[in-house]
Parts: C-alpha cells; structure tokens; sequence
C-alpha cells in the first residue's frame, strides 16, 4: 500500500510540475539544454530547484532538420546535409518529441507496460492521455510543422528504422532450448 500510494504522490507531483511549466525530470531533449530555477523554498537545508528548457548550440541545425522532415524531405538526406552526427534512432525520438520542439511540455507520452496484447506492444499512450502545457520554452518549430510530423508518424507515412539484427539470422532461427 505504501509503495502504491508513494508511486501515486510522486507522478502526481510531476503533473503539478507540467501544470506549472516545468520539467517533471529527464534529461533535455537534442537542441536544448536545462536551466535550473530555485523556487524558494528548502528543502533539507538545500534550495529546491525546478528545470526549463533553453536552445543550445545545436537548436539550429535541429530546428532545420524538423522544418525539412515536416516539409516531407528524408531524415537521412537532412542529418547527412546539417552534419548531424546524431544515430538514425534517436532522430526518430526528436520526431516523435515534436511538440516538445514546438514550445510545449508533454509529459506521460511513453507507455509504462509495453505489454498490452498486441504484437510488440505500444510504445505511446494515446494523445487523449497526454498532458501537455503550452508554450513553457522557446519552440524551434510552429505546432503547425509539429502535428505534420506526429500525423505522418502515426500514419505510417514516414518511415522508422529498426536498428539492424548484429547476426543475419537472429530472431529467425530457434533451438529446442
């Protein structure tokens, strides 16, 4: 009961922190840094600090990239052009982190359990679980390129790369054990 009730306090919590136009945790995103604002309050003799999103030297050619893929031109061709020496993988993740880049905070986006009876399994709650406050950081794209690119995800329109198997087989063939 006591686990159950912290795990509650504390997500909720995060909420509050998202409500309020901060972080609820996590690195930042690519093309952003965090910056650390005290709240005034203390806690255990330290001040108690919240964090926001602020471009970094690499919000530009992140920015480029995302008005390219929204324009509908190739993440390979965008990342290869802008000297993007990010991992095709985590370009997905900047795709699909679109509102993020459009100014807002997003947050329970990511499935806890990705066991939910389909093959593989959902990685993304769906958007009507999504809580998300506007306009909390400086946005690198318009919410207009944002939802081109998160409607061309979710329709399967833009292609994702799974990274390759290390052996040709694998996954293919299966012992007795």
């Amino acid at each position: 009961v006591h686990s159950f009730m912290s795990r509650e306090k504390g997500l909720a919590g995060m909420a509050e922190n998202i409500r309020q136009g901060y972080r609820a945790g996590g690195r930042a995103p690519f093309g952003y840094r965090l910056e650390y604002i005290q709240t005034g309050a203390i806690r255990e003799g330290e001040p108690v600090t919240k964090s926001k999103l602020v471009p970094d030297d690499n919000a530009p050619k992140i920015a480029t990239y995302l008005k390219g893929r929204a324009q509908g031109l190739t993440g390979t061709y965008l990342a290869e052009k802008l000297k993007l020496d990010i991992a095709r993988t985590s370009l997905n993740g900047i795709e699909w982190n679109a509102l993020t880049y459009a100014g807002h905070t997003v947050w329970n986006v990511h499935n806890e359990k990705i066991d939910d009876g389909y093959k593989g399994g959902t990685k993304r709650r769906p958007r009507s679980e999504w809580l998300m406050q506007r306009d909390t950081h400086q946005a690198l794209i318009t919410e207009a390129e944002a939802e081109t690119i998160l409607q061309r995800l979710e329709s399967g329109k833009i292609k994702t790369y799974r990274t390759r198997a290390k052996h040709l087989l694998t996954g293919m063939l299966v012992n007795s054990d």
